[in-house]
């Protein structure tokens, strides 16, 4: 069998993994560098996600540009990926409403 080929029925699939640590956050510490825009934004979304889903019923993609919930997960983006964003303040690292 070519292993570009799909498996036969009854053969092994492929099956998508969850991966804890996301892929940007080993890429940016191996590579020794700052986050890209689109990484942050992709980590800041899996915060969303999986922290505040619970206490919010909005999604990502409803969160608003700039707003206090938007600011409060960039900042902990930010910080799992050890980066302060030259713009941010005190209040936008603080996690009270």
């Amino acid at each position: 069998m070519d292993r570009r080929e799909p498996p036969q029925k009854g053969g092994h699939e492929r099956i998508a993994m969850y991966h804890p640590i996301p892929h940007a956050l080993v890429a940016c510490m191996s590579e020794g560098r700052e986050p890209r825009a689109h990484e942050l934004e992709a980590l800041a979304a899996r915060v969303w996600r999986e922290a505040f889903c619970y206490a919010s019923p909005t999604s990502w993609a409803s969160v608003g540009r700039g707003s206090s919930d938007h600011r409060k997960a960039i900042a902990l983006a930010s910080a799992a990926f050890g980066y302060l964003p030259p713009a941010a303040t005190a209040q936008d690292m603080s996690l009270a409403a």
